[in-house]
């Protein structure tokens, strides 16, 4: 069993399902760029998806949005319950609706597991293509 938790990804989707009986993860559409105007929000809707390997149990995550300059372009996601399996993984799906977008840049979306950070997902914000 992974003993401190580890990231074992994070990624940026339009969608994730999460089956019912088999707890199987589907996502669908992944991406790690965004061509978008800014200052502005993004119109539609994504996922920020993670998986996690660590001692099974109940467990805190907190999840964190900064620029590349350390600043938090949203309040901190939590800290929630996230539970993890007896084969010491477990998933967590952010949806996002509204994302501000400021700028373009690296946004960095920073998972904290029992209160230490574990890994990030790495988003790029570009302008559109003419």
């Amino acid at each position: 069993m992974p003993n401190p938790a580890t990231l074992k990804y994070a990624l940026f989707c339009d969608l994730a399902i999460v089956e019912a009986i088999t707890s199987k993860v589907t996502l669908a559409g992944c991406f790690d760029q965004i061509l978008h105007q800014a200052p502005g929000v993004f119109p539609g809707q994504f996922c920020f998806s993670f998986q996690v390997a660590a001692v099974p149990g109940e467990h805190s995550v907190r999840i964190l949005v900064r620029d590349d300059g350390g600043h938090d372009i949203l309040p901190p996601f939590g800290p929630v319950k996230m539970a993890i399996s007896e084969n010491g993984l477990g998933n967590y799906h952010l949806g996002m609706r509204g994302f501000p977008i400021p700028r373009h840049g690296q946004f960095h979306f920073l998972v904290e597991f029992g209160g230490k950070q574990i890994g990030e997902g790495l988003l790029t914000i570009a302008p559109p293509k003419a």
